[in-house]
């Protein structure tokens, strides 16, 4: 019950955005916070739409400790509801420093070395933009390529980004440029009349009393 009222909530918030907010998003920026069985992360999300249904996003993450990694993804986007609210899915390269217990290779104190790693991440989630903000909820599994013994670790993570540039910003700059344009041309053209009027006039001049009458 709670989820089909949370899903009806979705659709009347989504139909009742003002229309100038119902534009896809072009880029966007924020923060996500990243939890696996093992630690939380911290860190930054930028996405930026490339193709019509797709995106690029870069990930920076960190538990502020130990284990700090960087991932580029390529991402499909599919609309569920409307383009406000859609699923997605994805893949992409990751790279950094982690700290996993490795064979033969332990600390001591804690069982566990920090090691550079190269991965191969997967990327399925849910996202909802509304009012110039974007929420989204996705599952990031990563495929150990280098460093790590465990070759597989999932990580589920929330970000909440800020729209930076939509397509009503878009447009509205197309719009102006248009403008611009047509208004450099009207100054030109009306350069160029005022030009050959005078060129005209000094002619007419000239073929009455002669080029250099004195």
């Amino acid at each position: 019950m709670k989820i089909k009222s949370f899903i009806l909530l979705i659709v009347l918030a989504t139909n009742f955005v003002p229309i100038s907010f119902a534009q896809g998003y072009i880029t966007t920026a924020g923060i996500r916070l990243g939890n696996n069985d093992q630690i939380r992360t911290a860190g930054i999300t930028l996405q930026q739409r490339i193709l019509k249904k797709g995106t690029l996003e870069a990930i920076a993450q960190t538990n502020f400790k130990d284990n700090t990694t960087i991932h580029l993804l390529g991402e499909y986007h599919q609309n569920i509801i409307s383009r406000k609210f859609n699923f997605y899915m994805g893949a992409g390269l990751s790279g950094g420093w982690e700290k996993y217990s490795l064979k033969g290779n332990t600390e001591p104190t804690t069982g566990k070395t920090q090691v550079k790693t190269i991965g191969a991440d997967l990327i399925a989630g849910v996202e909802l933009t509304m009012l110039r903000w974007n929420v989204s909820l996705d599952y990031k599994p990563n495929f150990n390529i280098y460093g790590r013994e465990s070759w597989y670790q999932s990580q589920v993570g929330v970000s909440v980004r800020a729209v930076l540039w939509n397509e009503s910003d878009l447009k509205k700059r197309q719009k102006e440029k248009a403008r611009a344009k047509k208004k450099k041309e009207k100054e030109q053209a009306k350069k160029e009349r005022e030009e050959s009027g005078k060129s005209g006039a000094e002619n007419f001049l000239n073929s009455i009393f002669g080029k250099d009458p004195f």
